[in-house]
């Protein structure tokens, strides 16, 4: 299953109460010297409709990247089980404020076809509506539609215009309604196995179980390959783990062997060290079945250069044939220089009225920017940077302070 574009509405956070993600390519691919096609995957045997294998969020603190993902997530969250998200702080999945009800477009592509996927979730606690308190897991469904692709050959006009969509679609399945008046109305019995927090399109996708959330820097229980970690720490030679004794055996180069339990070798490796190797092993899992990996701050606790090698295993078919899907945000605008397409770059800024808005860069950029780091810091996309002003009080502030003092 692929993802192609996300329309979410009804979330004051956002301008106008709702955001777009089209995680399609919308520029020209073209193919490399070598006749391979980088960085997308082709959606069908023919036609000209590619999904990103890389989105990159990036933006000012407080505009809005986390809870972009977090919404991200849930979506992924009740279509795939071939899912792993990781974040850099304890708590996850957190939407912030509903303005009544979530309103979700997803448009996906399975087994050679492309669907429209309607949602409608609601929070039944209105104390956590109101808020800004509500998870993914609070939101239960109240309304879907599934809607598909008619259309053999469909072109983008299809996925940048939702009703243009509809109107070369056909419906597949409605959660609501009388089966008995509408065949596409889900039976009584198909009824009973669907509770309220399971989507209709898990009859489509397959999804049975649950998928996985974890916090950043939780080294994993299972052995560790040596090239893997010696990417991120040189000196190490081996590292194994015992589930049996529930210790750790650690081979540093020219010592003897350690045996260590899971609370004091976070005391031997670096951070980095273990932000990287668990991060490898989760990307090597999606690039194997083709699924998802979400990353809030990539480069949290991570040399650029690794960060830089991970995002391209994602990139070249060599690594991804299978066409998984990696988005991330990330506070370092040079890590955008890694991912080639402009398309797959959005910019979240705060309007005059500080709501969150989600620009993607090849929208504001028309120019061919060999650097896209460079158009942020230069502040091309207005809003991707501070505000100079309040970053020059920032400063007056503490050389006040600081006067005072002395």
């Amino acid at each position: 299953m692929r993802i192609v574009k996300i329309v979410a509405k009804g979330l004051p956070l956002y301008k106008n109460g709702e955001f777009t993600l089209n995680m399609y390519a919308s520029d020209r691919v073209a193919k490399n010297e070598d006749g391979q096609v980088l960085d997308v995957a082709q959606l069908g045997k023919s036609g000209s409709i590619y999904s990103q294998n890389i989105l990159g969020l990036v933006g000012v603190n407080a505009a809005g990247k986390t809870t972009t993902l977090n919404l991200v997530n849930l979506v992924v969250s009740f279509l795939s089980d071939l899912k792993v998200s990781r974040h850099a702080v304890a708590e996850i999945n957190r939407i912030g404020r509903l303005d009544g009800v979530l309103n979700l477009s997803v448009v996906l592509f399975q087994d050679d076809e492309f669907y429209l996927l309607e949602s409608t979730l609601s929070c039944p606690s209105q104390d956590a509506a109101t808020s800004g308190c509500i998870h993914g897991e609070d939101l239960i469904f109240t309304d879907e539609v599934l809607w598909r692709l008619a259309c053999k050959r469909p072109t983008r006009m299809m996925f940048d215009d939702l009703d243009e969509f509809k109107a070369n679609a056909v419906v597949d399945t409605r959660r609501n309604g009388d089966p008995g008046q509408d065949a596409t109305v889900l039976s009584g019995t198909a009824r009973m196995y669907l509770d309220d927090h399971t989507s209709i399109a898990t009859r489509l996708t397959g999804k049975s179980g649950t998928t996985q959330s974890v916090p950043a820097g939780v080294l994993p229980r299972e052995d560790l390959p040596a090239a893997v970690l010696r990417a991120f720490d040189p000196s190490i030679e081996s590292l194994s783990y015992d589930p049996q004794m529930q210790v750790y055996h650690l081979t540093f180069k020219g010592e003897q062997e350690c045996v260590m339990g899971p609370d004091v070798i976070p005391s031997y490796l670096s951070q980095g060290t273990i932000v990287g190797a668990d991060m490898v092993r989760f990307a090597t899992q999606r690039l194997v079945d083709g699924g998802f990996m979400l990353v809030d701050e990539i480069e949290t606790s991570l040399n650029r250069s690794l960060v830089a090698a991970i995002i391209n295993l994602f990139a070249s078919p060599a690594t991804n044939p299978s066409g998984a899907q990696l988005v991330f945000t990330t506070h370092v605008p040079e890590l955008l220089d890694e991912i080639r397409r402009k398309d797959a770059v959005y910019v979240l800024r705060r309007d005059d009225g500080m709501k969150t808005e989600v620009v993607r860069y090849s929208d504001e950029v028309k120019r061919i920017e060999n650097k896209k780091s460079a158009a942020i810091l230069r502040n091309v996309v207005r809003g991707s940077m501070p505000n100079y002003p309040d970053v020059q009080a920032l400063r007056m502030y503490v050389k006040e302070r600081v006067d005072e003092k002395r």
